[in-house]
């Protein structure tokens, strides 16, 4: 078993299945986990109430594997045969790809008004999301803001419901749908 040790706060690990670095622990000229068990281990513990979250699939899904995992502030993980994109979080990263996904869904698609809020210090532009009555004077005007800190992941989750139920053709979203308009600062 290998030990991966000094991985901070914010950890994702990409596996790999060629001689490469994994992430951002220091593992240099590896030649793939898959197959072997690796334990990663924190200076502190940094583990949610439901333990570190995986995905085997880029980043699309994740499945969290539970607080019991964890034990003296090391968790450890065996690579299926084949799996040569890993990842661990601290929950379940809503990437700049899941945004472009969900916007693109056939429910939310052309009923989302785009634009930057501003930019961050690398570049990356923040996207502000206009929904509700994107045209006339609507009754109520609200904002939203998501996702202060890197870790706060859950609250874009939160605010694509939010999105959805507005934008969705049942009773809720037919009898709100007029009466406001939301603007969303997404980071």
């Amino acid at each position: 078993m290998l030990t991966v040790s000094r991985v901070t706060r914010r950890f994702c690990v990409r596996t790999c299945a060629t001689r490469r670095a994994i992430g951002s622990t220091g593992l240099s000229g590896c030649a793939g986990p898959a197959g072997r068990t690796l334990a990663f281990t924190f200076a502190s513990d940094r583990f949610s109430a439901r333990g570190p979250a995986v995905s085997v699939d880029g980043g699309k899904s994740w499945r969290c594997l539970g607080r019991e995992i964890v034990r003296d502030r090391t968790f450890r993980h065996t690579f299926a045969p084949g799996e040569d994109d890993v990842r661990f979080s601290v929950g379940m990263p809503c990437t700049e790809e899941h945004l472009r996904a969900f916007l693109q869904l056939p429910s939310v698609r052309g009923a989302v008004g785009q634009e930057t809020l501003s930019r961050t210090a690398k570049g990356r532009d923040v996207e502000l999301l206009s929904f509700g009555r994107l045209d006339g004077e609507p009754r109520f005007r609200v904002f939203f803001t998501a996702r202060h800190h890197a870790c706060e992941m859950m609250a874009n989750y939160a605010l694509e419901g939010v999105i959805a139920a507005v934008l969705a053709e049942d009773e809720v979203g037919r009898s709100d749908f007029p009466a406001f308009c939301a603007r969303l600062g997404w980071s």
